[in-house]
Parts: structure tokens; C-alpha cells; sequence
């Protein structure tokens, strides 16, 4: 029997409603300081999340998201820095 094991590194963020995080893997998604999840957003990857990131309301997160910026759409693009 093969056990597969998620962990989810949250820092300091905010996570409104119905928000979705999983993975397919054993890998880690991280979520860096004061980070902003919208509601409705699905991360369905492992992935990185940077530090003061936004994530706009019903977003699908797939890849790895840099520091300072605000993502939308599904998947998720950049769409300005702050």
C-alpha cells in the first residue's frame, strides 16, 4: 500500500472562503508571508506561492507564483506587480 503525504507551508497570509489547496504528490505547496488567497481560488499544484503575492477570486494556481505580484484567470497569469 503506497501512503502519500501533502504538507502545506502556510506563513503569515490571508485565505478567504471556499479556497481549495491539494496536490497529486507528495511534494509541498508554500505559501510565503502575508500572501492574499481570494475566494474561489483552486492551487492544484505543488507550489510556491511568494511573499505578498495576490491571488484574484477564482483563480486556478498551477505554477509557481513570484514575489510581488497579482495573478488571475485560470490558470493563473500575471497580471501586474505591485
Amino acid at each position: 500500500m503506497l501512503t502519500v503525504i501533502a504538507v502545506i507551508y502556510i506563513g503569515n497570509v490571508t485565505i478567504y472562503e471556499y479556497v481549495n489547496i491539494g496536490t497529486n504528490s507528495s511534494k509541498s505547496a508554500i505559501i510565503g508571508d502575508y500572501a492574499i488567497i481570494n475566494s474561489r481560488v483552486c492551487i492544484v499544484e505543488p507550489v510556491n506561492i511568494g511573499t505578498d503575492a495576490v491571488i484574484v477570486a477564482g483563480s486556478v494556481v498551477t505554477k509557481d507564483i513570484e514575489l510581488f505580484v497579482i495573478v488571475g484567470g485560470s490558470p493563473a497569469k500575471k497580471i501586474e506587480t505591485k
